[in-house]
């Protein structure tokens, strides 16, 4: 903190109070300044934990889609052994159809 000069009636008197409204201006200017750096560290500590609660999320959502992914194919499988099978069936069914019928 600034301590003011002392001020006279005199020439240096005069310049003693035009110094101290400078350094009042400038002490409020310092003080204007730590209050925007206070609000600035809030707000970047805010974005901060934001920015890794959203990279938490998408690291689940990735995990969570990945397992998606991993049953949507292992359910798939099941159901292209049954088409393969029913193609299969189909196959001998006609094959059946064409063979000759022998007459005895």
């Amino acid at each position: 903190m600034y301590q003011q000069t002392e001020e006279t009636d005199d020439e240096i008197g005069e310049i003693s109070k035009e110094f101290n409204v400078f350094m009042a201006h400038f002490q409020n200017l310092i003080k204007s300044i730590n209050k925007t750096v206070e609000a600035l560290k809030t707000s970047t500590s805010i974005v901060s934990n934001s920015v890794v609660n959203t990279t938490e999320d998408l690291l689940n959502q990735t995990t969570e889609s990945d397992m998606v992914v991993t049953a949507v194919t292992e359910m798939g499988m099941p159901a292209n052994k049954i088409a393969r099978n029913v193609h299969k069936t189909k196959d001998k069914r006609q094959k059946k159809k064409e063979k000759p019928i022998k007459h005895q």
